[in-house]
């Protein structure tokens, strides 16, 4: 998906635009909403991202890891801008929520991918998933629902899509330790 975005209409930013949805969970309004003073990097190309226009005017810090920021900082880079938004449409306008939409759907049909009802709810979830799968601890959980923005965790549960091989993958019976 990525690469095929990197062919497409606006590849930097669209790819900077799936890398933050990807890469960190939040919501397209967020990632709307984001300025470029609100990305911080650290030494080791991750960083954090001020979320200010979070739902229920919430605001939160999201982790993202250094694939994301190798995107982020390519984006930067190539606007050479210090303020302002950080997803623009044409005369440096910030991209409307509806545009970020759009560039997921763009994204998703350049990869080959049916675009049809899914968008940038569905890297949401997947992120959620992805961080399920990955982390099995039973603080992981209270994490997840951090860098989501959720209240609790049963909001949280709700995005984790899981099978039955991340059952079998992840099970181990207390009898293995009697």
């Amino acid at each position: 998906m990525m690469e095929a975005t990197g062919e497409g209409y606006r590849p930097v930013r669209d790819q900077a635009i799936l890398a933050v949805l990807v890469g960190t969970g939040i919501r397209r309004a967020e990632c709307a909403g984001l300025d470029v003073s609100d990305v911080e990097f650290n030494t080791g190309g991750g960083g954090v991202l001020r979320v200010r226009h979070a739902k229920l005017g919430k605001s939160r810090t999201v982790v993202f890891d250094e694939a994301c920021g190798a995107y982020l900082k390519a984006l930067i880079d190539r606007t050479d801008r210090q303020t302002g938004p950080l997803f623009t449409e044409w005369k440096d306008r910030r991209l409307s929520v509806k545009g970020v939409g759009v560039a997921v759907k763009r994204a998703l049909r350049a990869a080959g991918i049916d675009e049809r009802g899914r968008g940038a709810h569905d890297l949401r979830r997947m992120f959620a998933t992805e961080w399920a799968r990955q982390r099995r601890g039973i603080g992981d959980a209270k994490l997840l629902s951090m860098q989501l923005g959720h209240t609790g965790e049963q909001m949280t549960s709700l995005y984790i899509r899981q099978s039955l091989d991340d059952l079998k993958e992840g099970f181990e019976s207390p009898l293995a330790r009697l």
